[in-house]
């Protein structure tokens, strides 16, 4: 019914094309490009990670967890749309991948049984594995049961947990043995102090000498923007996982790279 409501107002103008209208895909249908291995197991995994959440808010065990269950549930989601938005534009839900695949037709359709199969893969998982971690050990003490399912569950989504968050990270670079000597007579444009921020989902990268440069989020945890400084045609990565800050110069190919502690 949404996806109906949607097409009928996006192609309520002259002229108007729904485009890839959001379905999810893995290849070229893929927003970042990711292949269908990496598809998958985002899906399986999310999935699991998400009905294990909903599995453990609303457990008669966690009397505790019952009255925030459904910010529980809506941040899980909101989490899970952050991290696979750049991989399948997100599903974890049968009905929210089919609907739109139907408008769109075409190659939606034929990749639809992905978007079937992960699902239901992830949430047999977590419907097996709740039960286990509530199960009463040998030692003859009950597992907390909310507390092991939630904690697996963040345990699988904390690696682009910094993503969703504000962050300031001060990186010094320093240049790459192998430059050449064009690159190292700019070494001190670059060995100065760069200051990646991320606030309120906007992240920018800037330093002393005019740089200020936005910088998008490529996949989770991971930003990168390209910019000119002088002759230099320069491409920025900014790896929150790692905390590592790239910058490598397309036209002569050096490198000035920083690792935070």
């Amino acid at each position: 019914m949404g996806a109906a409501i949607l097409y009928v107002i996006a192609t309520g103008r002259a002229g108007a094309e729904i485009g890839s209208f959001a379905t999810n895909g893995f290849g070229a249908q893929s927003p970042g490009k990711y292949g269908l291995l990496a598809a998958a197991v985002t899906e399986v995994v999310l999935t699991f990670a998400f009905v294990t959440v909903i599995l453990g808010v609303t457990d008669r065990h966690a009397e505790a967890a019952r009255a925030a269950a459904l910010l529980a549930i809506g941040l899980c989601l909101t989490l899970i749309h952050l991290i696979s938005i750049p991989v399948t534009n997100t599903s974890v839900n049968q009905a929210r991948s089919t609907a739109p695949a139907l408008f769109v037709g075409g190659v939606a359709l034929s990749q639809l049984w992905l978007f079937w199969v992960a699902p239901l893969i992830g949430g047999a998982l977590a419907g097996i594995a709740y039960p286990l971690l509530g199960r009463k050990g040998r030692t003859g003490g009950f597992m907390i049961r909310f507390g092991r399912p939630a904690a697996a569950a963040l345990a699988i989504l904390s690696p682009a947990l910094a993503a969703a968050q504000d962050v300031s990270v001060e990186f010094r670079l320093v240049a790459a043995p192998g430059n050449i000597t064009g690159c190292i007579a700019a070494d001190p444009q670059f060995t100065r102090v760069h200051t990646f921020t991320v606030k309120d989902g906007a992240a920018e990268l800037t330093a002393p000498g005019g740089i200020n440069s936005r910088m998008k989020l490529e996949k989770p945890g991971v930003y990168e923007t390209d910019y000119r400084l002088g002759q230099f045609n320069l491409h920025v990565v900014a790896d929150l996982n790692s905390r590592m800050l790239t910058v490598t110069d397309r036209n002569l190919g050096c490198t000035w790279t920083a690792k935070k502690e």
